[in-house]
C-alpha cells in the first residue's frame, strides 16, 4: 500500500516507469524509470536506493537534478525498506 500511496504514481503500478523515460524533458531531467531490468535502479546498491528514497538523488549524486523527491520526515526507515523490499 505504501508504494501505491508514495511511488506508483511515477514509477508505475507494476513498477513499469514512466513511458520514453531515458528522453530528457525540457528541463534536462528523466523521467521517472522502471524498477526492472530495463531500467538502472539495478546498478544501485540496497543502501544507495535507501539513501535515494530517503533523501533524494542528490544525496548520492551532489549537483544532480531529479524530479524524485526525498521522502524523509514523509517515511519512516521502516517504510521505506518496506517499500524497497
Amino acid at each position: 500500500m505504501l508504494y501505491l500511496d508514495s511511488c506508483a504514481s511515477c514509477h508505475g503500478l507494476n513498477l513499469e516507469g514512466q513511458s520514453n523515460w531515458m528522453d530528457r524533458l525540457a528541463s534536462g531531467r528523466l523521467k521517472a524509470p522502471p524498477h526492472d531490468a530495463t531500467g538502472h535502479t539495478w546498478h544501485y546498491s540496497d543502501d544507495q536506493l535507501f539513501t535515494i528514497v530517503k533523501s533524494g538523488l542528490a544525496a548520492i549524486s551532489p549537483g544532480y537534478e531529479s524530479y524524485m523527491p526525498a521522502s524523509e520526515g514523509i517515511l519512516s526507515d521502516q517504510q521505506i525498506s518496506g517499500i524497497l523490499a
